[in-house]
């Protein structure tokens, strides 16, 4: 299949289609042939400035932005400063901008309902397989790039990169060579221009295309055994049953899955779906970490993927009204209403002037609605209430005494009884 079969194989019929344009020759062969293919005027640029290179990182957009202005193409720049993410995130500078560039084109896919189109080619597809090969990855990470994968579309994965130069020199179209490319402190860099002519002296490389596609098979025949709808979300985290672990390259697959929903789409390795497959034999409240500041908690049934959030230590007077806290809003009205299950229904005059909303802490007790006097964090296990929720539980407080925990129960000292004049109910509502 042609580049210009698969740009109208995947391209909305009406809309606009976006471009990922570096100002490389893959990348200028593309958008050549996208607006021979579509037309111009169905035709946005998304064209990303990282901030690595300096001035010649601005002239590369320059260059992309006048060719587009003198072939009547829309062009959308988006800058980055990715050395001060990198050192917030502690991420490489590779794996920094690869993800910023993604947001970009996941942003623009879904405000257009359409597709972006990139300039990979055969040999960034050896590449990929290569890099997730000595990185230790699953059999899925043996099928590298593909023609589609969701909103992304390559034209050229069929093409070489002499190929497309050549392509480029026969139609005239002018490029940039971005000087990194020869740096092999990048990891793609070293398999570019340095592993993959070393395998060619003795080897054909073509032969990790043929292992790719063997391996695309290998996952299509094993999709069949897994139930994607068996995953389950929960503010943002993936909740994998546990039975879903019973054969391990099965549950390979759900570990992969449920990383890709939670938003962990890349750098998933091997050795980390080992460790989730090993973590859902271990006792509640057991962790492991993840890429990129995710992690995997084994819970009451469940083991749950997701992003490590920072604890809350949020601490706010307790008063009548509307607070803000943490990620919400607590409100505490009047109410004529009864006490009953799934409502927070309590006597205000029972609450002590000390009292404040904060999350909870070391030491602290609760006495449950006619229960006994328990250490809260035991109270949460009775519970089953998953560890990864309770540091961003507001409570009411007073000292080290909880009289209230959001969203579960009030404390037996603060209940509405014969004596009680007004009842107030406690709603806690994440924004």
């Amino acid at each position: 299949m042609t580049a210009s079969e698969i740009i109208l194989k995947y391209a909305p019929q009406t809309g606009v289609v976006g471009i990922g344009v570096s100002g490389g020759a893959d990348s200028m062969v593309l958008l050549h042939i996208a607006i021979k293919t579509l037309g111009a005027e169905r035709i946005e640029v998304l064209h990303v400035e990282h901030g690595i290179r300096g001035q010649a990182s601005v002239d590369d957009a320059e260059f992309v932005k006048n060719y587009c202005k003198s072939n009547g193409v829309k062009f959308s720049l988006y800058t980055a400063d990715i050395p001060s993410l990198c050192k917030k995130s502690k991420r490489s500078e590779e794996s920094e901008a690869r993800i910023f560039r993604h947001a970009v084109y996941l942003d623009f896919a879904r405000k257009n309902s359409s597709v972006v189109l990139l300039g990979h080619h055969k040999d960034d597809r050896k590449e990929s397989i290569l890099m997730h090969l000595l990185r230790g990855c699953a059999i899925s990470g043996l099928v590298g790039m593909t023609e589609c994968d969701g909103h992304i579309v390559r034209p050229l994965i069929g093409m070489s990169r002499k190929q497309i130069e050549e392509y480029a020199l026969s139609n005239g179209i002018k490029y940039v060579t971005d000087s990194t490319n020869l740096q092999t402190v990048y990891n793609r860099n070293y398999v570019r221009n340095v592993l993959i002519p070393a395998i060619d002296e003795r080897y054909d490389s073509d032969a990790l295309l043929r292992l790719s596609d063997m391996a695309k098979e290998n996952e299509k025949f094993m999709e069949r055994f897994v139930n994607t709808e068996r995953i389950t979300e929960d503010e943002g985290w993936c909740l994998v049953p546990l039975d879903c672990f019973s054969d391990t390259a099965v549950a390979s697959r759900y570990v992969l899955k449920a990383c890709a929903l939670a938003g962990l789409a890349y750098d998933v390795e091997s050795k980390h779906v080992s460790e989730v497959i090993e973590l859902a034999s271990m006792e509640n409240g057991s962790r492991i970490s993840l890429p990129h500041s995710f992690v995997a908690i084994k819970e009451y049934g469940y083991v749950a993927i997701g992003k490590h959030c920072e604890l809350i230590e949020d601490e706010e007077e307790f008063c009548m009204g509307f607070t803000p806290f943490g990620e919400g809003t607590v409100t505490v009205l009047q109410t004529d209403e009864a006490p009953c299950k799934g409502k927070l229904i309590f006597d205000a005059d029972k609450v002590p002037m000390d009292a404040v909303i904060r999350t909870r802490r070391d030491g602290d007790v609760f006495k449950p609605y006619k229960g006994k006097t328990k250490k809260l964090k035991d109270y949460f296990i009775d519970k089953k209430i998953p560890l990864r929720k309770r540091d961003f539980i507001p409570v009411i407080a007073s000292g080290n005494e909880v009289l209230l925990v959001a969203d579960v129960e009030i404390s037996d000292k603060i209940k509405v009884d014969e004596s009680t004049l007004e009842k107030y109910e406690f709603v806690y509502e994440k924004q």
